[in-house]
């Protein structure tokens, strides 16, 4: 059950990307709760053509628009680098662009979904960053996905709509999508691939995301929100819980991201880049799990 509501019906709240695999288990997860929710294809609504959303938004009248529209195919994505053209920057960028100025517009509270990626997690600018912190603005130190995503932040901050913008990493929780991290880690597991053991990161359990974009929807808060599980963890440690959870094996094969981040052309990869969730879980009077909660209340 999320969290506590009111008697009265909410609101409209219309999810773009809610085919995704993150955006169709919130939305099923918000509907459950008794949300009022609804998932346009992209042909209902295309948010790199302001003509689409205005037509979607006099339809319809959202009063609370979810944005998890984002191009995350990290390495494709590399490929595009620079490329203002390509679809990286026309949806991550544009079309962030014109969904908040629609919101702006029309007077609707916009929940825009990023990434830890924003940061570099550099040694010298490492994490865990703040909800306050500040993105090091510059290509260069940046995965060009985590760049489009920053700049799309700053579309979004700039269009002076009303906005939250909710920061996650790594999500999982969604048993039937093969891109859950969880799921991703049980397939490199049985398949001997080997983990990090020198990267830090904060994933995020779907079910605390769902719960916090419910909280936000009613508080209509202006701010950044980071929904990530309580501690750190690297990807070998959450392999190993799993695998020993889950019996699968006692023992996980081993490597380092330092030894990866060495290669000049390697695509560039956070290595600190962990969230903290203090501010986020004040303010919602909501505790996240630890990542090792989350994957005992789960059975893949």
């Amino acid at each position: 059950m999320l969290g506590e509501r009111e008697d009265k019906r909410p609101p409209l709240t219309i999810i773009i990307g809610g085919h995704g695999f993150v955006g169709s288990a919130v939305a099923h997860l918000l509907k459950g709760s008794g949300f009022q929710i609804s998932t346009p294809s992209k042909i209902q609504l295309d948010i790199t053509s302001f003509n689409s959303i205005k037509r979607f938004f006099l339809r319809k009248m959202p009063l609370i628009i979810v944005n998890f529209a984002s191009f995350t195919d990290i390495q494709e994505a590399e490929k595009q680098r620079a490329d203002k053209k390509a679809s990286a920057w026309r949806l991550n960028v544009g079309g962030t662009k014109k969904i908040s100025s629609a919101c702006k517009k029309f007077n609707v509270f916009l929940i825009h979904i990023s990434t830890d990626g924003v940061f570099t997690g550099f040694k010298e600018d490492k994490g865990p960053y703040w909800e306050t912190s500040t993105p090091i603005d510059n290509s260069k130190n940046l995965s060009w996905y985590g760049y489009t995503k920053l700049k799309g932040e700053k579309e979004v901050i700039k269009s002076k709509t009303k906005f939250a913008i909710i920061r996650i990493s790594y999500p999982f929780g969604n048993p039937n999508s093969e891109k859950d991290f969880l799921i991703k880690t049980i397939k490199y597991i049985k398949s001997g691939t080997p983990f990090y053991i020198d990267q830090f990161f904060t994933p995020t359990f779907i079910p605390d995301l769902a719960e916090a974009i419910e909280k936000i929807s009613l508080l209509k808060k202006v701010g950044i929100y980071h929904v990530v599980c309580n501690k750190i963890t690297t990807p070998y440690k959450f392999a190993l819980y799993t695998a020993r959870k889950m019996k699968l094996k006692d023992t996980i094969n081993k490597m380092q991201i330092e030894e990866y981040l060495k290669n000049p052309r390697s695509i560039k990869r956070s290595q600190y880049a962990t969230l903290s969730n203090k501010k986020t879980q004040k303010i919602l009077h909501q505790r996240f799990h630890d990542w090792r909660e989350a994957i005992d209340g789960l059975y893949y």
